[in-house]
């Protein structure tokens, strides 16, 4: 189901500018896929979909391999750089806000930054949650996503 389901978002990006995850969750929904946003969530994750500008301002999906994006430490940096709102943390997490659309991207470049603190991310529209490995990584992962911004 989930190769299928994922064909499908595939095929609905190279067919339309999808902007938002619930307008992907519309989308596969009118193609009978029953979807929740977590669901629609790490299909973006794991697809490593990116967001690009279509040059008027507003943003849409597109699947990285087909326009020859790479995850490369410069592209990451102006990741973090140009959608870090705001970073704050406990104990055991890191709370990175972003603007709008930009939390799978920066949750994407946090995981492939490989910071060996960070056990994993989640990602939202705006905010991504920082799984840390244990109580004193908090300041070390805040400290160095402050280094990008």
């Amino acid at each position: 189901m989930k190769d299928k389901r994922q064909s499908a978002v595939r095929a609905i990006i190279s067919e339309r500018h999808i902007e938002t995850q619930e307008d992907l969750a519309k989308a596969l929904k009118e193609k009978g896929f029953n979807v929740t946003q977590a669901t629609v969530s790490r299909d973006i994750k794991e697809m490593m979909l990116v967001k690009i500008s279509d040059g008027d301002g507003r943003y849409h999906y597109v699947y990285p391999h087909e326009h020859n994006f790479a995850v490369v430490s410069g592209r990451m940096e102006r990741t973090i750089k140009d959608s870090i709102v705001d970073l704050a943390a406990n104990s055991s997490m890191v709370i990175v806000r972003t603007l709008p659309g930009a939390a799978n991207s920066v949750a994407l470049t946090l995981d492939n930054l490989k910071i060996k603190e960070v056990l994993g991310t989640i990602a939202g529209d705006d905010t991504v949650f920082v799984a840390l490995a244990d109580e004193k990584s908090a300041e070390v992962v805040i400290k160095r996503l402050r280094e990008f911004m």
